[in-house]
């Protein structure tokens, strides 16, 4: 049963957004780093630097090879119903998809996972405004709810 799409969703993207592959790279970074002084007896610290500083030029390489995020505008249903209708200036017809069980909440952004093939997608705490976004936040907690109840 689908009902009516009556949200209008307005997300902009995060500037948080522009440092996500700096994450990855300290991830790295520290782990390589944080080996024990055993594993340094067989390998010289420069190598592991060495993989370091590529893995981050490779990260950043990728986050360069990405589209710049335009803001989008989506109409969102109280059943998880969600479609795409801008993207920037231009108005796009998007599929209509449906938020899945999968899609959860945490204290930062909300995951949202779809019951079609289209990618996942985080959306960060200050990309919408907050009523939109506690909408979002409700209705994701919502379709968990059903997903755990479901045998």
């Amino acid at each position: 049963m689908s009902t009516a799409l009556k949200y209008r969703v307005e997300i902009t993207p995060s500037r948080w957004r522009n440092y996500q592959w700096i994450f990855p790279s300290l991830i790295i970074w520290g782990g390589l780093h944080s080996l024990s002084d055993n594993t340094y007896s067989w390998v010289a610290i420069e190598y592991f630097s060495f993989i370091a500083c590529v893995s981050t030029l490779f990260f950043y390489w990728q986050h360069l090879q990405q589209a710049a995020l335009l803001p989008e505008t989506y109409l969102l249903g109280d059943d998880g119903s969600w479609q795409q209708t801008m993207s920037g200036i231009i108005s796009v017809e998007g599929s209509r998809e449906v938020l899945s069980g999968k899609s959860r909440v945490t204290p930062f952004a909300v995951f949202l996972c779809f019951s079609t093939q289209s990618p996942p997608r985080w959306i960060l705490k200050g990309e919408c405004d907050e009523q939109n976004y506690r909408r979002l936040c409700r209705i994701v907690l919502q379709r968990a709810n059903l997903a755990q109840d479901e045998p």
